[in-house]
């Protein structure tokens, strides 16, 4: 059986993602394993909680991950903030792949939004550009209060 990522890029031309762009799916799916292959340049695989809401977002960092041999964990973008403490406290994501509606950073996990770079080290704050989102704080809140809306 072919990688993922080699069928992905040999059907990059086609049209066959239906409803969606299947050359912006590739690009995307690309630069997520360049990320994550970024990312885990430390000898250690980041663990990484899925709750995108788009299906499009989704897939392609599915498809990252799993091509980059990360663990992955599903996760629901509508998760409340009980939710989301028990999940992170039971995996422990080292990131979170998510909308910019999902609200959750901790001071132990990176956020990453699409169409952004990582925030720069552990903590930091993670501003969301492509839905104009942006997440305030950085005091293990979880609940939807963090977010703001521009």
């Amino acid at each position: 059986m072919e990688q993922p990522l080699t069928y992905l890029e040999q059907r990059a031309g086609e049209d066959w993602l239906i409803g969606y762009n299947s050359y912006q799916f590739h690009r995307l799916t690309e630069q997520l394993c360049q990320q994550l292959t970024e990312f885990s340049q430390g000898g250690t695989l980041p663990k990484i909680l899925l709750a995108e809401q788009n299906p499009l977002r989704f897939l392609a960092a599915f498809l990252a991950a799993v091509a980059t041999n990360c663990p992955v964990f599903l996760g629901n973008p509508h998760w409340v903030g009980q939710e989301w403490r028990q999940v992170l406290d039971l995996v422990q994501p080292d990131l979170i792949f998510g909308g910019s509606k999902v609200g959750v950073i901790s001071s132990s996990v990176e956020y990453l939004h699409f169409g952004e770079k990582k925030a720069e080290g552990r903590g930091q704050r993670a501003e969301g550009k492509e839905e104009g989102c942006k997440l305030e704080g950085n005091d293990n809140c979880l609940g939807g209060h963090d977010v703001s809306y521009d």
